[in-house]
């Protein structure tokens, strides 16, 4: 036999009788052997030595013992006859026949042959049975939106069936002296371009022509076929045998996210200063990102969790969480949809959180400065249920940096009384604070170079001193100031905001002879420096201060400088 055999298929076995006669005794055809003859079939196991299936000769089974052979007609033609074999099973087999018929001296046991050992071996294999570690099947899914199977790196079971051209099982396959097996070859489905790493795992025994292998894994996301194929490629050395590919397998998903974690910081308001007041807002100079990567069970990278594999979105995520000591931070700010997700390719995903319109801690009764601890955490996790180790958090010591100083103050606006002869120019005392603790209370916050704007406003005035006629020293009208004098005012005495060292550097102009009385002046301060400045009415207010011209007071309690006494 010049190839091997197909289980199941029919092959042509060729006769001829061969040998010498008394006519002619030169070895070679003996053409006188013609016509209808009652041969005798058996065959022998070569390898595997046994079996329970028995190949046909011209449709009739044939024994695997000499004894037990039968006689079965063959028409021969000038010494040469074919009859039609067929066997259902693998493996190498040895076709024995006899003429018995017409015993001779010479041959008691009649006249013998054999065919040469022949490999017959399987028309193709077939895989069944695929299911996760629970039991249940794989759902063939055709894209990235079908049903999940089994996460990347995880096991899951198969059948293989070495089978004849007919559709029935060869009970031999796996029986050889040395057992032939099976190897699955994976074909990737989706995503197209996506990495094709080999299947992991091997079947188990065959028993009857069947194998099963429960630790197959495949580390990657997407949808694959496999194409079984023997072993080692060569079946009893007659080479391969091309097993019909599967169908879809998968859909496979990621097992579990790790993730990185850049520095985020938020910035600090009065950068200057190293500090932030309380009730001031503060947003991130540098936003906190995750970076996730998608991994097989064995820490592999999933590169495929990709496009539509990518299954990260707003439903998978907690709400970010913020946390922080004092707990009086108030996030009402923060942007609907944080974080932003972004697929970055092979793997990997970014989480982008926003401040929205800022964070602030809310301010309430004054208290001593402290320095900020907020931490921000997330459970990181996709659709398909695979997570991060959780939670994920920034700031797990001492809380997300500050760019320049984590320090929170309670502060205040203060503008103080001021008294002065309406021929000269007054010095108005106006400042920002900021509590210390209950014994010393209130101090200037000298390093205040950053509030900004404070505008002024006079509110009411009396005696002789009317609307106009004082104004604030400035860069001119109405200035940073709001109220300032038409001209500029002397560079020494004009007012500043944001302040230097907290003092906003207040000048008014004297209002001149006649114009002696007071004005009330109000400064509009950012409501993180509001004072429950009148206590007989509730909540904070702006800071107020009166300003005097002329030598005598409207209350005999005030001394005023060079006033006679």
């Amino acid at each position: 036999f010049s190839a091997a055999q197909i289980a199941g298929t029919d092959f042509p076995i060729y006769i001829t009788a061969f040998g010498q006669t008394p006519n002619d005794p030169v070895c070679g055809v003996i053409e006188s052997y013609t016509g209808p003859k009652d041969l005798k079939f058996w065959f022998d196991h070569v390898n595997p030595g046994s079996g329970s299936i028995a190949p046909t000769i011209d449709a009739n089974g044939i024994p695997a013992v000499e004894a037990s052979a039968a006689n079965q007609p063959v028409a021969f033609t000038n010494g040469q006859a074919a009859v039609t074999g067929k066997y259902k099973d693998v493996g190498r087999i040895q076709v024995s026949v006899k003429d018995d018929s017409q015993p001779h001296p010479d041959l008691p046991n009649g006249i013998r042959g054999a065919t040469a050992g022949l490999v017959v071996k399987p028309y193709q294999f077939a895989l069944s049975n695929f299911e996760d570690g629970a039991g249940s099947p794989n759902p063939a899914a055709v894209d990235a939106n079908g049903g999940a199977f089994v996460a990347a790196g995880e096991t899951f079971s198969i059948t293989v069936s070495a089978l004849d051209a007919e559709g029935d099982i060869t009970p031999n396959y796996g029986q050889e002296s040395i057992a032939e097996t099976v190897a699955l070859t994976t074909t990737l489905v989706a995503p197209l371009a996506g990495d094709n790493p080999p299947l992991a795992g091997g079947f188990g025994a065959f028993v009857n022509g069947q194998a099963s292998g429960t630790n197959f894994n495949w580390p990657e996301v997407g949808i694959i076929t496999l194409t079984p194929s023997v072993g080692d490629g060569d079946y009893l050395g007659a080479g391969d045998v091309a097993g019909a590919a599967s169908g879809n397998v998968g859909r496979f998903y990621a097992h579990h996210f790790t993730t990185a974690l850049n520095t985020p910081t938020f910035a600090t308001s009065c950068a200057s200063g190293s500090f932030t007041y309380i009730g001031e807002v503060f947003n991130y100079s540098n936003a906190p990102v995750i970076t996730t990567t998608a991994r097989a069970l064995a820490g592999e990278i999933a590169e495929n969790y990709a496009g539509g594999f990518f299954k990260i979105d707003s439903s998978s995520l907690t709400a970010p969480l913020y946390t922080s000591t004092p707990a009086t931070l108030d996030t009402g700010g923060l942007p609907a949809g944080d974080p932003i997700i972004a697929e970055t390719g092979a793997g990997t995903g970014t989480l982008t959180f926003g401040s929205g319109t800022g964070l602030f801690y809310t301010r309430g009764t004054e208290e001593a400065p402290f320095d900020a601890d907020i931490r921000l955490s997330i459970d990181v996790a996709d659709t398909d249920g695979a997570a991060a180790t959780n939670p994920v958090e920034f700031g797990t010591a001492g809380g997300i940096l500050f760019d320049s100083g984590a320090e929170m103050r309670y502060g205040r606006g203060r503008l103080l009384n001021a008294y002065g002869s309406e021929l000269v120019n007054l010095t108005v005392p106006f400042r920002t604070e900021y509590f210390v603790n209950a014994a010393t209370g209130f101090v200037p916050n000298v390093d205040d170079s950053c509030t900004a704007p404070v505008s002024l406003s006079f509110v009411a005035f009396t005696d002789n001193l009317a609307a106009g006629e004082t104004c604030v020293f400035d860069t001119g009208a109405p200035g940073s100031s709001g109220a300032g004098c038409a001209a500029p005012g002397p560079l020494a005495l004009r007012y500043r905001a944001p302040p230097l060292g907290g003092d906003f550097n207040l000048h008014l102009q004297a209002p001149g002879d006649t114009n002696d009385g007071s004005t009330t002046i109000r400064a509009d301060v950012p409501d993180w420096l509001e004072f429950d400045w009148d206590s007989a009415s509730p909540g904070l207010e702006d800071p107020v201060g009166t300003a005097v011209f002329g030598i005598f007071s409207g209350s005999d309690r005030r001394i005023y400088i060079r006033e006679l006494y």
